[in-house]
């Protein structure tokens, strides 16, 4: 909805009678918005910090049950009812919680300034000080998404303007040579091996995965959370083969985030995860079988993790560090999830195990330090 505006006028009688020390407060009345929002102003005559000495202290304080957003103007007319004053706070829509503390000015106008009598601002011994609401509503005005996304996926569905086709389980698939360029490089390098224009064949996945991702890289988002739950090795394994890092990334978070791991199928990940380098999902999978190590390895499903020495011996280092409380340098100690913030906030890569993506923040330090 549009904003809602008000405006409050607020009456201080007998403003030279006020309390008139630093420090010493007064209250408004509390007005009522058209709205339905409750407000009061916080009135320090004489100022409110140190600092603030010799000026007149205002805030305006939400006084009602529900918070409310809003940008906010405190106006002070003199007697002639022109504008005096005025205290712009409309440029940053702020916060008023619920019987919170108010916002203002410490120093909104000086006392003295108010006392003259040649600013004649007084109102019959009263200080009258207007506050200009707008007041910002949950969003429902109509905002027409961006059709880019849509049009893309109805391309990749029209095989008349199409370059490319691939045969995926006997099935035609068809796409198009540029978008992949773009968006699927290693998929486009796929392209080159039929240069007479037949299609090319695609093994070792399924229709269904293959159309997932050919969806994204048209710019779909990634597919709903039972989708990966159920298909979500597929979907790794072949964005991962594809080079699509972003959906392998994407589906590797609603795994960890959907708690996929327990203790019959911990082995089955950390294979999983550690052979199509998937460190996050690696790192989850590591810090529950290290919370359940004993069980887990007088489990049968434990045979996986036997008949991988290098995988093993990572993960008894893990149990070792967590029981020791030891800690070998401060990188080892940073999640998965803030290294690859850290690395794509600098625009490098976020795809490749832990102990890449370490080696590659080292080496932008350094490079940053040494400029």
């Amino acid at each position: 909805m549009p904003p809602k505006l008000a405006l409050l006028e607020f009456k201080f009688e007998d403003f030279e009678g006020l309390p008139s020390e630093r420090g010493q407060s007064t209250w408004s009345e509390e007005l009522t918005d058209p709205h339905g929002n409750a407000w009061k102003l916080l009135l320090y005559p004489c100022g409110d910090r140190r600092e603030d000495e010799g000026w007149v202290s205002i805030y305006l304080c939400n006084s009602g049950e529900n918070d409310v957003c809003a940008k906010y103007s405190f106006i002070m007319r003199n007697a002639s009812g022109e504008v005096h004053t005025e205290s712009n706070r409309e440029k940053a829509t702020k916060l008023f919680k619920a019987g919170g503390d108010g916002r203002g000015r410490g120093k909104w106008i000086k006392r003295s300034e108010i006392l003259d009598e040649k600013n004649n601002i007084l109102l019959d011994g009263a200080l009258v000080v207007d506050v200009h609401l707008q007041i910002k509503e949950p969003s429902s005005l109509h905002k027409p998404p961006s059709s880019l996304s849509i049009k893309m996926l109805q391309l990749l569905e029209n095989m008349d303007n199409a370059d490319v086709s691939f045969t995926v389980e006997n099935n035609l698939v068809t796409a198009h040579k540029l978008i992949l360029s773009v968006n699927a490089p290693v998929l486009f390098d796929f392209c080159g091996e039929n240069n007479d224009g037949s299609p090319i064949t695609i093994k070792d996945t399924t229709t269904e995965i293959f159309h997932i991702v050919l969806r994204y890289v048209y710019g779909e988002e990634i597919p709903k959370s039972a989708t990966i739950l159920n298909k979500g090795k597929d979907i790794i394994s072949a964005a991962d083969r594809f080079g699509i890092v972003g959906l392998k990334l994407a589906v590797e978070a609603v795994l960890v985030e959907s708690l996929v791991i327990h203790k019959s199928n911990v082995a089955d990940w950390l294979v999983f995860a550690d052979s199509k380098t998937c460190p996050l999902l690696k790192e989850h999978a590591t810090a529950y079988f290290a919370s359940r190590s004993v069980d887990i390895l007088n489990c049968d499903t434990s045979k996986q993790l036997k008949e991988s020495p290098k995988l093993l011996t990572e993960l008894m280092i893990e149990i070792t560090k967590s029981s020791s409380n030891n800690r070998f340098g401060d990188e080892n100690n940073v999640s998965v999830n803030d290294l690859r913030k850290q690395l794509y906030e600098r625009g490098l890569d976020v795809d490749g195990s832990k102990e890449m993506l370490i080696s590659c923040l080292q080496e932008s330090n350094k490079k940053q330090r040494n400029e």
